[in-house]
């Protein structure tokens, strides 16, 4: 599929994020952070998704942005619950 961030266009696939996924060290959730998409068990902030995705500081785009591109992608977004 192809998605519009930061200015540019890209062309990004369930099966892409998959594989980078595969490669990737689920960061700890701090801040505001509370999206995330969850990959054989592990949790992972929708934003150092898309970031390693695509090679892009996560200053750089907004949550929203990654939420809507990740379920477009076919991923369940789901939210943090703190202190649950």
């Amino acid at each position: 599929m192809e998605f519009t961030i930061c200015k540019r266009k890209v062309d990004l696939t369930k099966e892409k994020v998959e594989e980078v996924l595969e490669k990737l060290i689920p960061e700890t959730f701090k801040g505001r952070a509370k999206y995330y998409i969850e990959h054989k068990g592990a949790k992972y902030p929708v934003k150092q998704v898309i970031s390693a995705v695509l090679g892009i500081p996560k200053n750089s785009f907004a949550t929203e942005q990654a939420c809507k591109i990740l379920r477009a992608l076919g991923f369940e977004v789901k939210e943090l619950k703190r202190g649950a």
